[in-house]
């Protein structure tokens, strides 16, 4: 019950702030822009499920399989992609990617990541401009349509398109 009640807070919260910045356009909500597309993406979060801590240890675990093909490269994600998880997704991510640079192309599938944030997004972006300097295309596949919705609106398909 108490995973319910922490959830209706936080979602009434991230209301009150997105709506806010709607309802009052003074020059202070104005320089505080951020705040809204925050909100807006903390909304979309809650609505795609943001999941709890996995681990019994309240760690939160993120599980990445490489697999490499003739010509790709194929990282698997799973778990949550969220601020907490990203700097060492990344950091693994990046040592995959720098040992196959010669793979002609690089799939990250989303198919078992059950709660991705901003994080996400800025994580996908950081590894599409690292591939860019390789002349190596990054494509998503797999991703939930909760995520899907999240990378959609956040128009990340515009640089990496999902196959």
């Amino acid at each position: 019950m108490s995973k319910i009640v922490n959830r209706f807070l936080r979602l009434f919260a991230v209301f009150f702030l997105f709506f806010f910045g709607f309802l009052f356009s003074t020059k202070l909500v104005r320089m505080f822009r951020i705040v809204r597309k925050s909100a807006f993406f903390a909304v979309l979060s809650l609505i795609a499920g943001a999941g709890d801590k996995t681990a019994s240890n309240g760690e939160y675990v993120m599980k990445i399989t490489v697999k490499r093909t003739s010509d790709s490269l194929y990282i698997y994600l799973g778990g949550e992609l969220d601020e907490y998880n990203a700097p060492a997704v990344r950091e693994r991510v990046d040592k995959e990617l720098d040992a196959h640079s010669n793979a002609e192309r690089v799939i990250i599938d989303l198919s078992e990541v059950r709660f991705l944030d901003s994080t996400a997004i800025g994580f996908l972006i950081g590894r599409y401009k690292k591939l860019k300097r390789y002349s190596t295309p990054l494509f998503v596949q797999g991703a939930t349509p909760a995520a899907d919705k999240v990378l959609s609106v956040s128009g990340i398909y515009t640089l990496i398109p999902k196959i």
